[in-house]
């Protein structure tokens, strides 16, 4: 799994840079395996989940700068097991979510 998350990182880094973020993105797998046909569509649902994370998550340098922030973002996609399950973690340290916006 490692492998694939290490896909997932450099192109969530390509994208921070499309997008014009300043971002540190770390993660491991654990050491965790998995078979990679079981998983594919996961992870190909799952790059929406990083998208909306860089798109909609972390602010860009000026406003995190301005709410007292370094100006680069940090992502943070971890890949564990626990007991029977294996769980997916993604943590970014973006402004979280607007409710009121999201009601509108």
């Amino acid at each position: 799994m490692q492998i694939r998350l290490d896909r997932i990182k450099d192109g969530a880094r390509a994208l921070g840079i499309r997008l014009g973020k300043d971002l540190e993105v770390t993660g491991s797998a654990y050491g965790l395996r998995a078979d990679p046909e079981t998983w594919t569509p996961f992870w190909s649902a799952f790059t929406h989940v990083v998208r909306n994370a860089l798109d909609h998550g972390i602010e860009g340098a000026d406003i995190r700068i301005a709410h007292g922030k370094t100006g680069s973002g940090h992502l943070s996609i971890d890949v564990m097991r626990r007991k029977e399950n294996v769980v997916v973690e993604v943590m970014e340290d973006g402004a979280g979510i607007d409710w009121e916006a999201v009601a509108r």
